[in-house]
């Protein structure tokens, strides 16, 4: 088993590009994030749904008063308006300069030692330029169709 076995080719992230983009290019592929070029084409980092949720929707007091906030949050609304709004925004608003990466010839274990170091649930591969993303539900998916190797 290899990395190559797991991987899962996307397109990657741009300037003008929007949320909603994103969003489709991610539910699409099943992956949680892409990674963003620049206009010269060099990747810079990467687009993450959970990060872009993070900073459009919740405050440091919600996440603080997470676990006591009630069923009945009418003030904290992710109304049709708001999200129509987040997904016209530019994907460029809400780049990680930070970017996770392994080359295809890479071991599984390398992989998931990485994403737990970056406290993230995928990774992208690179060889000379991007191929794709790696995520802790691809390797367990093989895992569990080759566990003898």
């Amino acid at each position: 088993m290899n990395l190559n076995d797991v991987l899962i080719p996307t397109r990657v992230a741009y300037s003008g590009m929007t949320i909603g983009e994103v969003f489709e290019e991610c539910i699409a592929k099943g992956v949680q994030a892409i990674p963003f070029q620049n206009a010269e084409g060099v990747i810079i980092g990467r687009i993450s749904m959970r990060h872009i949720f993070r900073l459009a929707y919740l405050s440091t007091d919600v996440l603080n008063a997470a676990h006591l906030l009630g069923d009945q949050l009418n003030h904290l609304d992710m109304s049709e308006v708001n999200v129509r709004e987040l997904f016209n925004q530019p994907a460029e608003r809400y780049l990680i300069d930070n970017i996770p990466t392994l080359t295809p010839r890479s071991p599984l274990i390398k992989a998931i030692a990485i994403m737990e170091k970056y406290n993230t649930s995928y990774i992208f591969v690179f060889d000379g330029e991007y191929k794709g993303i790696v995520t802790r539900f691809g390797i367990a998916r093989i895992l569990l169709k080759h566990p003898e190797e």
